[in-house]
Order: structure tokens, then C-alpha cells, then sequence
């Protein structure tokens, strides 16, 4: 049973093993460039999706519980970077049928959302208002071995602000929109003197609200003019 478009584990391990790569190539590109690094803690509202199980239709009830995360920022220029996160849920899922009263406990199960985003924002004094969006891969495994893990895209969106005590540290608060893109289209168009032209396009019935805070860290460089040391000894 899943509840996305269902691929294998080990497809999700090499998806998984790419976006991290992704993360080191980041990394490698200029070490004098500003990093940040941020890690948050906070809740998410669960959700509910349409399946088919056991012969019988039905939704999943995605419980509410905590979750995490890890950003990752890369700043391209000012007031715009790339993010690579990271957003994990420990919770636990049921089944309830439409065509029945019987409720079935699936168990618990991890999701996680991998997500590469556009962030844009503006610096007001030490407070940092920005918002995104990213697109992705989600993924869910069942503590119950009879269930497959299920992967498939994703898109957020998401806001907040950074507000920094140091320039250095501080404190990052978030909102953000998680949605698994279930159903897929897409066409080759072509017609006489209007040339062709290619049209894709996803939905979701899942929408997950999640809403986090947590430290952020400046590793590269800051935007500080240098401190100059005065001394009574004479220059020569």
C-alpha cells in the first residue's frame, strides 16, 4: 500500500543520494561566499489523502505531530539564494473507509520532504523577512515492513523572518505549505503558423502546514567592515 506514486526503496536512495551530492557541489564553489545554516524545530498539521486499500475506498489520516528541519542557504546575490532542506515527521497513520466504519492503524511512519528552493529576501537592520519555493521529492516509510515506501515530487512554499542578535547568530522563524504532486500531465502542442509548444503540469490532494523555529548560523562571509586596532607604538 502507498499513498503516493510508489517507487522502490532503492530508487529513493539514489534520488536522496543526488540531493545531497548537490549539497557538497554547493559547498565546493566558494567557501568565501555567505552560508547559512539553520536547524528548527516545530509541528505539523497532518493531512488526508484519497486511496484505494484492501478493496475499499477510503482517505489516510495523517496524524499532527512534531517535526524538524535543516536549511542550507547559498547566497547567489543579494537578496536572493538557493536552499537546499530538509523536513522530517515522525508521526503515524490511519485508515478509514468511505464505504465503512472500520478504522484500520496503520502504524507509524516517517515522512520527509527534500527540497531545493529560490529564496528571496530583504535585510531591514538586524530583521530578515524572506519567502520561496521549492520544488522537490517526498517520500513516506512505514514502521510496518509489509508497506512499500512511497516517493514522489513535491512543490512548497514558504516564509518567515531571520532576526539576528550577532552578526553571526540568530533566531529563524518559518511557515511553510508541503505538498506531494500525486497526478502528472503533459502534451506536445503543434499547429499550423503558430509553431509548437510543450505544456506539463501536477496536482495534490495533501496539503501539509508546518511551522518551525530555530537557530541560524552565518559561515561564510559577513556584510562587517574590519576593525581597525589603534596602538601607541609608532609605525615605521
Amino acid at each position: 500500500m502507498a499513498f503516493l506514486l510508489t517507487f522502490r526503496p532503492k530508487s529513493a536512495y539514489i534520488i536522496m543520494k543526488k540531493f545531497l551530492l548537490f549539497g557538497l557541489v554547493l559547498l565546493s564553489l566558494d567557501l568565501a561566499a555567505q552560508l547559512q545554516i539553520s536547524g528548527s524545530y516545530g509541528y505539523r498539521v497532518g493531512g488526508e489523502v484519497d486511496v484505494y486499500y484492501g478493496g475499499d475506498l477510503g482517505y489516510i489520516k495523517i496524524a499532527d505531530s512534531e517535526s524538524f528541519s535543516v536549511d542550507l542557504d547559498y547566497q547567489l546575490r543579494d537578496g536572493f539564494s538557493v536552499s537546499l532542506q530538509w523536513f522530517a515527521q515522525d508521526t503515524r497513520m490511519d485508515f478509514h473507509g468511505f464505504n465503512s466504519f472500520d478504522l484500520e492503524h496503520l502504524g507509524g511512519a516517517w515522512n520527509n520532504y527534500f527540497l531545493v528552493n529560490g529564496v528571496y529576501e530583504k535585510e531591514i537592520n538586524q530583521i530578515v523577512p524572506f519567502g520561496g519555493i521549492g520544488l522537490g521529492i517526498a517520500t513516506a516509510s512505514f514502521d510496518d515492513p509489509r508497506y512499500d515506501t512511497s516517493v514522489h515530487f513535491a512543490a512548497a512554499l514558504q516564509g518567515g523572518l531571520k532576526i539576528f542578535f550577532t552578526e553571526r547568530l540568530g533566531i529563524k522563524l518559518k511557515a511553510a505549505m508541503l505538498m506531494p504532486l500525486q497526478y502528472g500531465s503533459g502534451g506536445l502542442y503543434c499547429g499550423t503558423g503558430s509553431g509548437c509548444s510543450v505544456g506539463a503540469g501536477a496536482s495534490t490532494t495533501i496539503i501539509q502546514g508546518d511551522f518551525s523555529g530555530g537557530v541560524v548560523v552565518k559561515l561564510g562571509e559577513t556584510n562587517s567592515k574590519p576593525h581597525t586596532s589603534y596602538s601607541s607604538s609608532p609605525t615605521w
